[in-house]
């Protein structure tokens, strides 16, 4: 029995190991058909866990190790969050210095059981990320955090930003890199420049390309936030 309940606690270790770095994985991968693999290969080991789980509480039913399990799992199942990530927006100008920010939209993904298998059924709008690129430091603001979304041209522009250049608390606006260069003045038939106001009062410029996959999978949700 001893034997065979050190044999458990050996195999219960290192599924816990193996499951934990499924689980980083998924969180940090894109690609679609590596990520069904990696999900197969997360559930597989569960229901491996389970049983190992269920046949040492059999032995021991005071085992430290049931009860870290079980914790475990209940972290996982409440806190547990995954993204789908879009970088096909930049920033231009604004509160955030667009030298030294780059932007990253995030989806939640929404999972439901199909024949035993945790499967994707949704992707719900949840934050922007204005991450440094030097530091690495993010500052996010939820889908909920934008307060206006507007369209513009030239002129727009200037009186989005403001004359004075001065965002919250004083703060300098950067400027809009690419209307020195006349880029507002030519319609562009591929582009599209989307003011965001932020309820702290931060505004950024953002471009993005209206053919990219990503403004096509963020268009509708960022049409509801338009001010016309």
């Amino acid at each position: 029995m001893e034997f065979r309940k050190s044999v458990l606690e050996t195999e219960v270790k290192g599924l816990q190991n193996k499951i934990n770095d499924l689980e980083s994985k998924i969180s940090s991968t894109t690609v679609t058909m590596l990520l069904e693999t990696l999900k197969n290969d997360l559930n597989s080991s569960k229901n491996k866990l389970e049983k190992l789980i269920n046949e040492l509480s059999e032995l021991d039913p005071g085992n430290l190790l049931i009860e870290s399990s079980k914790k475990t799992s209940d972290i996982n199942s409440e806190d547990k969050k995954e993204y789908s990530i879009v970088k096909d927006f930049y920033i231009a100008g604004g509160s955030f210095n667009p030298e030294e920010n780059i932007l990253i939209f995030r989806k939640l993904k929404i999972y439901e059981k199909i024949n035993n298998l945790n499967m994707v059924t949704d992707e719900l709008p949840h934050s922007i990320l204005i991450k440094n690129k030097k530091s690495q430091d993010e500052i996010e603001y939820l889908f909920k955090d934008i307060k206006t979304i507007k369209i513009l041209d030239e002129k727009s522009s200037k009186s989005f930003l403001g004359t004075t250049l001065k965002g919250v608390g004083g703060a300098l606006l950067f400027g809009f890199v690419g209307m020195a260069a006349g880029v507002l003045t030519k319609k562009s038939k591929t582009q599209v420049f989307l003011g965001f106001e932020f309820n702290d009062g931060n505004k950024i410029i953002i471009i993005s390309n209206k053919d990219s996959k990503g403004y096509k999978q963020w268009e509708g949700h960022l049409m509801s936030k338009f001010e016309f």
